[in-house]
Parts: C-alpha cells; sequence; structure tokens
C-alpha cells in the first residue's frame, strides 16, 4: 500500500521516493504562470517546455507531471533553481542558472547540456523580440484604425452645418489662424494645412469664376469645392452642410472647377523622365523596364446613362 504522501522522482531509470530517501528534495515541474504579467508567462512556458524535454519519457501525461516530482540528484546544487534565477552566475559563471533545468543523471542519452540551455536561452530572446515587434505592429494599426474611424465618425456627423462657421474672404481683415484652425479643421477638410495658404490659393482663383451663387459667398463656394475634391463628399451632404440645394452644390462644382485647372495648373510640376524612373515601383521596372512613364490611377465617377448609344458606349464602364 502506498503512503498517502509518497512522491516519485520522474526521471527515467532513477527510484528516488520521498519516504525512503529522506534529506532529498523534490521538485515540482514547473507550471505555467499566468497571473504575474506577460514575462513571467512566456519565462514559465519556456522553463516547463525544457523541463519536459530533459524528462523525455513517451508516458508523461498531465497527471503524472502534477503529482510526481524531480528529486535532487539531477541537480548540480541539490535543488531546482528558483524561476527567476534562470541567469544565476554565482557558481559556475556561465550565462544560465546549472539548475534552472535538470542536467543530470537524465537516464537516457539525451542530455541537456550547458550549450543547449545557451542556445534554447536565445531562441527564447529571438521569440520574445519577435512577439514584441509584433505587438508593436498591432499597436501601430490600432491606432491608425481609430484615427481614420474617427476621422470618418467625424465626416459623417450630422452636427453644425458648415454654414455656420465663420469665414472671411477679406485680406484686410487680420485673421487669427489658431483660431481658424479651432473652428474649422482646414488640413482634414481641404488638404490645406493652414488658412493663410487657404487664403493665397482661394485670391488666386476668385476673380475669374462667373455666375456665383446667391446664397453663399465665393470663400464657402471655394470651400465646397476643395472639401469635395478632398473628402469625394456626396452633393446631398454638401448640400445640407451648406443648406443650399443640390443642384446649387452641383453648378457651384462645375464653375469653380474649370477655373481651378486654368489658374493652378502651372503649379504642376511634370518630372524630367530620368525623376520617374527613379521613383518607379520596382515590379514595374522588372514587368516593363523603361518603357513606362507614368502610371494612372483611375476611379469611377457616377454620371446620367447617356440616351445616344455612341455616348453610352463610350462611358461604359
Amino acid at each position: 500500500m502506498l503512503h498517502a504522501n509518497m512522491v516519485f522522482c520522474l526521471m527515467v531509470d532513477c527510484g528516488s521516493k520521498s519516504t525512503r530517501d529522506k534529506g532529498l528534495n523534490f521538485s515540482r515541474v514547473p507550471s505555467v504562470v499566468t497571473n504575474q504579467g506577460e514575462e513571467a508567462e512566456k519565462l514559465s512556458k519556456e522553463r516547463r517546455s525544457l523541463w519536459i524535454s530533459a524528462i523525455n519519457r513517451d508516458d508523461l501525461s498531465e497527471q503524472i507531471l502534477a503529482n510526481d516530482r524531480v528529486c535532487g540528484r539531477h541537480f548540480v546544487s541539490g535543488k531546482a533553481a528558483k524561476s527567476w534565477d534562470r541567469f544565476n552566475t554565482r557558481h559556475f559563471k556561465i550565462e544560465v542558472s546549472t539548475d534552472w533545468v535538470p542536467t543530470l543523471n537524465l537516464g537516457h542519452e539525451k542530455r541537456v547540456e550547458r550549450k543547449n540551455l545557451e542556445q534554447a536561452s536565445q531562441r527564447g530572446q529571438r521569440a520574445n523580440e519577435k512577439e514584441r515587434k509584433r505587438k508593436e505592429q498591432l499597436d501601430r494599426e490600432r491606432a491608425l484604425a481609430e484615427e481614420i474611424a474617427a476621422k470618418k465618425l467625424k465626416l459623417n456627423k450630422a452636427g453644425e452645418q458648415v454654414s455656420s462657421i465663420c469665414f472671411t474672404n477679406e485680406v484686410e481683415q487680420s485673421v487669427d489662424s489658431s483660431t481658424q484652425t479651432e473652428e474649422f479643421d482646414y488640413l482634414f477638410y481641404t488638404g490645406l494645412p493652414s488658412f493663410d495658404i487657404l487664403n493665397i490659393v482661394f485670391h488666386r482663383i476668385v476673380p475669374f469664376v462667373n455666375g456665383k451663387s446667391q446664397l453663399l459667398t465665393p470663400f464657402e463656394e471655394f470651400i465646397m469645392t476643395i472639401m469635395k475634391l478632398k473628402l469625394n463628399m456626396p452633393f446631398e451632404d454638401l448640400a445640407y452642410r451648406f443648406n443650399v440645394s443640390v443642384s446649387t452644390v452641383s453648378r457651384t462644382f462645375q464653375a469653380w472647377m474649370i477655373v481651378m485647372d486654368c489658374r493652378l495648373q502651372p503649379f504642376i510640376k511634370w518630372p524630367e523622365r530620368e525623376a520617374l524612373w527613379h521613383t518607379m515601383p520596382q515590379c514595374f521596372q522588372q514587368s516593363f523596364g523603361k518603357k513606362v512613364t507614368v502610371i494612372i490611377a483611375c476611379f469611377e465617377i457616377f454620371i446620367d446613362r447617356p440616351s445616344n448609344l455612341l455616348a453610352r458606349a463610350q462611358t461604359f464602364s
């Protein structure tokens, strides 16, 4: 009949038992620690894996690992090192603590030597580094997703109408740029970083615009056009924000686009062919060599279906 408190050694060909071998230390197989942080969990997983590898028995089960122990004959100091004492250098001046894993009298040809321990330590460090980089990448992607979601929410928010925001189109008036930025996010809605730049572009275009609306100031018409170009907002949304009809938004957008095309065209610089080749994506260089000059990214614009068959064929997508 077995004694209630008797435990056996897990190692192959080791007959140690607690009731007979008095004074011999018996250590539990390390368990995975899940309540002391990520680093402790990783360290405990690695140590448990190394212990199971050192025991190297085919009949191991969770019950055996929980009930039996590893005796002190398999450790240099006679007992297992503490879980936090992995890099103990006091006794044998090696990088990994000698007794962090059982190394003596393993009962099989496989030996967990110092070199293997060092390699296991390096593998664990590399795995930890990869995990850290993966989490940093996930954090960056999560932050970017949250920023995009916040911008979409801001774009779709049916709150204050743009028509209620105070704009100015008078050069003589002194405008505080910081105040304007607080009232209206110019970079988000127009792509221009400040009110001053927005005002310069506006005054280059506005003298040549004909057919101005009676409901909107020229500056509001300009803002509406830029918002359409930057965010591709529906005409219905712009009509609500500026408190005008959809047809007014459409006519205003077409009128301003024609003038902007003429007035801003000189600012478009076409790079030299060598510069284009230098910045060409690698996949295009490999597939087409120097035959490609420019890559045009197209997008769809929904239009009314023409009644003329030729026009319908030309606009079919």
